[in-house]
């Protein structure tokens, strides 16, 4: 999933370089839900970059 989530990022990136999707072109693109594309935008902007990207990883090493 880490992979969706950086491609919903990439896609959603509204800087100048950036292709400034809506959230109901990402979905469609990716075949995922709109709130996937919604949770995964919220992180973003919650949490950063770094964070957005790495969480789940983090949920699957603690429950180890």
């Amino acid at each position: 999933m880490q992979d969706y989530d950086a491609q919903i990022l990439l896609k959603a990136d509204s800087s100048e370089a950036g292709p400034a999707r809506s959230d109901e072109q990402i979905q469609q693109t990716f075949e995922v839900g709109l709130s996937t594309v919604e949770r995964v935008r919220k992180h973003f902007v919650e949490k950063g970059f770094d964070d957005a990207l790495n969480r789940r990883l983090r949920g699957l090493r603690s429950a180890s």
